[in-house]
């Protein structure tokens, strides 16, 4: 996959980074996908590899939100497994596994989890 390497002349105070909604005020190692007119700024760029922002951006662009926008010290990840659980067997519905998944990162998205925190935590979880 082939990004797009943007040059902008007068940054203002109106570009935002689409996956954490910072100011973009430096257009040094900004990213734009092909697909995505959002711009990325730097912090995501080292933060995250190109796989994840792609992932991000559609994910924010389909369910809304950006990361860390629900940023809490007392959300807890296996408190919220557990509680998805306990919903799936009360309401004993057939769930698409896909959209469940897509649902539950966005979630962990909104809450500053990265993927990669959320692999270590569900691995040491399911152990």
């Amino acid at each position: 996959m082939n990004s797009l390497k943007i040059f902008v002349n007068s940054l203002d105070n109106s570009l935002k980074c689409a996956i954490c909604r910072a100011d973009i005020k430096n257009n040094t190692n900004i990213y734009q996908s092909e697909h995505n007119f959002g711009i990325v700024c730097s912090n995501c760029c080292q933060k995250f590899s190109i796989n994840d922002i792609e992932w991000m951006m559609k994910i924010f662009l389909a369910y809304g939100g950006y990361f860390a926008e629900l940023e809490d010290q007392n959300f807890s990840l296996e408190r919220y497994l557990c509680n998805l659980a306990e919903d799936l067997i009360k309401n004993e519905k057939i769930l698409d596994i896909n959209e469940l998944n897509i649902k539950f990162i966005h979630e962990i998205l909104l809450h500053g989890i990265t993927i990669q925190e959320y692999q270590k935590k569900l691995e040491s979880f399911l152990k």
